[in-house]
């Protein structure tokens, strides 16, 4: 009756524990909110040279600040199907499905309206 006793004291106290664990499978990976890492776009810069430096900051996976410069890159050239393009991609890379498919949208509408020219 005691071994008994003991064998049901310890699983009551082992149990919790094991069914407490998770498997690796069931564990989230939360990353830092992103964070700016490069100056605002100048106002002066052309457009070409927004995108340069949009590219650059994508390459560092700097993605907000990339999108930063596409955004202030299509302010000054509206019809760049390519500038929506790499917008299209930057938001991609953060999961931001719905606005990337916008951008993807205007890329294509914009290049259709060019090869019409």
């Amino acid at each position: 009756m005691r071994r008994q006793l003991l064998i049901f004291t310890i699983g009551i106290l082992i149990v919790p524990n094991v069914l407490a664990q998770s498997s690796p499978s069931e564990q989230v990976q939360v990353s830092p909110p992103s964070v700016r890492r490069a100056e605002p776009p100048p106002a002066s810069a052309s457009a070409e040279e927004l995108v340069k430096q949009g590219d650059t900051l994508r390459a560092e996976k700097a993605y907000l600040d990339a999108l930063d410069y596409y955004r202030a890159a299509v302010k000054k050239k509206p019809d760049s199907p390519q500038t929506y393009n790499r917008a299209g991609i930057a938001e991609l890379s953060m999961q931001r499905f719905r606005e990337a498919g916008k951008d993807f949208e205007h890329a294509r509408s914009r290049g259709r309206r060019l090869s019409s020219i």
